[in-house]
């Protein structure tokens, strides 16, 4: 597991690592040290907590971009990063945290 990183992170992570990694379930199951049998768990849930959470468009400019004025930069962990300026929309803020809280 990953410094800061939560068991469900790491499931999801591991999981989504698979999907990548070009070996079959066994291979990369034990290179891991997981049983094939755990490995599919950690799809199946990763699958439906995609399933369950949805996405919301979120649109932005990188940090340091002309006419960014960030007045607060959200991050979890290591993909994910929020920077919001002033007149934000809150609702839509509200949408994206409750998404981004059902990764954990």
């Amino acid at each position: 597991m990953r410094q800061g990183e939560t068991e469900r992170e790491r499931r999801y992570r591991v999981a989504r690592e698979y999907e990548g990694s070009g070996e079959t379930r066994v291979e990369y199951a034990r290179r891991v040290g997981l049983a094939p049998a755990t490995l599919d768990y950690y799809r199946r849930r990763a699958r439906e907590t995609e399933e369950a959470v949805g996405w919301v468009e979120v649109e932005g400019r990188p940090a340091g971009a002309e006419g960014s004025a960030a007045q607060l930069v959200l991050v979890l962990g290591e993909d994910v990063r929020v920077e919001v300026g002033a007149g934000f929309d809150a609702g839509a803020m509200a949408r994206l945290l409750e998404v981004l809280g059902g990764r954990r």
